[in-house]
């Protein structure tokens, strides 16, 4: 599998995923490949959003058919109406089983899991590092929005 082909599989997968025990789509057609998150534009972007980071990739220099690929998985919620970001966190309005309203936290108990279990998507990926995820405020006022990251590294069979 090359690069190419982890994301777009990737990025297919993320556009399918729903909320447990519904046909609802968590992100839908709102999962977007990129070389870096266009925090300018995130304002244009349908909440919730997820983005798929290529951070490049490393041949293993033993084996020639081997690289290591380096991604993350950016998600960013907006919740409107709240001076302290507590919706953006935890959801508020929120229609059952839908997009609508989550938090942040919604969606990444609701993801997780998933993303774990990634090596589904073939047998020539393995999924061999995950880091922690990483919080940060990017907007404030009336319209609090958060964005979390999550950074992976996985093998790549090349052919």
């Amino acid at each position: 599998m090359t690069p190419k082909q982890l994301f777009e599989r990737l990025r297919d997968w993320l556009q399918t995923i729903t909320w447990s025990g519904t046909s609802n789509k968590i992100f839908g057609d709102a999962v977007h490949i990129v070389p870096e998150v266009p925090i300018q534009q995130l304002a244009r972007f349908r909440s919730p959003v997820a983005f798929l980071v290529d951070q490049g990739f490393v041949c293993d220099p033993d084996h020639p058919g081997v690289v290591t690929q380096n991604f993350s998985l950016v998600v960013f919620v907006e919740n409107l109406n709240d001076p302290y970001g507590e919706c953006a966190m935890i959801g508020a309005n929120r229609v059952a089983s839908t997009s609508t309203g989550a938090g942040i936290l919604d969606i990444e108990d609701a993801i997780l899991d998933q993303i774990f279990n990634i090596t589904e998507l073939t047998a020539k990926l393995m999924l061999v590092e995950k880091s922690a995820a990483k919080q940060q405020k990017v907007a404030g006022s009336n319209y609090p929005s958060v964005m979390r990251t999550f950074s992976f590294s996985c093998l790549l069979g090349l052919y």
